[in-house]
């Protein structure tokens, strides 16, 4: 989906087939895990619409404490040694996949197919065509 936001951002034109439902995908059940994302990642979600979703769930990344229980001693990171701003932020697996839905629907090069799957390729000189469960095809040119 990022790639797809990224392309869009470019005025390229993407279609995006995922095997799972929308809603299935960003429902608290689905996955109960978070990811630190890095700050780098953060400007990337910035630049193509997500990060907005994301900021009111996210807290940041301000310390970093290194240990290991058969070594004496710690390495601690602090984010005020570089700058005031911090080295990342923590954010639930759900809300950074509903940002990015929520982003890839203020699209306008960006065409989503869901649930569905890819079940095979065929290609020739000019084009591409992508073969869906079910029968329908998406050809894109070279």
């Amino acid at each position: 989906n990022a790639l797809a936001l990224a392309l869009d951002k470019a005025g390229i034109t993407s279609v995006v087939v995922d095997p799972l439902d929308r809603a299935k995908q960003t429902a608290g059940s689905f996955d109960g895990r978070t990811s630190a994302i890095a700050l780098a990642s953060v400007r990337i979600l910035e630049h193509v619409g997500a990060w907005q979703h994301i900021a009111p769930h996210a807290q940041p990344i301000n310390d970093i404490r290194v240990c290991d229980q058969n070594k004496p001693g710690i390495v601690h990171y602090n984010h005020k040694d570089l700058g005031d701003e911090p080295f990342g932020y923590i954010t639930e697996n759900r809300v950074l996949r509903d940002a990015l839905y929520k982003a890839l629907d203020d699209t306008k090069h960006v065409t989503q197919i869901n649930p569905a799957k890819v079940s095979g390729f065929c290609r020739n000189a000019q084009s591409i065509t992508a073969q869906l469960e079910g029968g329908a095809e998406i050809t894109a040119p070279f």
